[in-house]
């Protein structure tokens, strides 16, 4: 990935690429990759568009407990940081 779009893209693709695989599963990942490597195609960031959308669970099956927790994501400027060594 590091030679098709650099250093700092590239980053930005893997994480895409783990975010879509985090949202739609590793098979529809996978399928997908496989697909656009078949075809030649370099546009990765564009995944998340070719997955199924993904599939919740009715809010009342989800525990009360549970309901309020909120996951944080990971933010793109902080790979970018990573990349280049420092911290924050």
């Amino acid at each position: 990935m590091e030679e098709t779009h650099g250093a700092r893209q590239g980053a930005r693709v893997l994480a895409g690429v783990l975010g879509a695989m985090e949202d739609h599963g590793e098979e529809a990942v996978t399928k997908a990759l496989l697909e656009a490597m078949a075809e030649g195609r370099t546009d990765l960031l564009c995944l998340s568009r070719q997955m199924p959308a993904r599939q919740e669970l009715p809010p009342e099956l989800v525990p009360p407990a549970l309901r309020r927790v909120e996951i944080a994501r990971a933010n793109v400027g902080d790979y970018d940081l990573l990349l280049a060594g420092g911290a924050r």
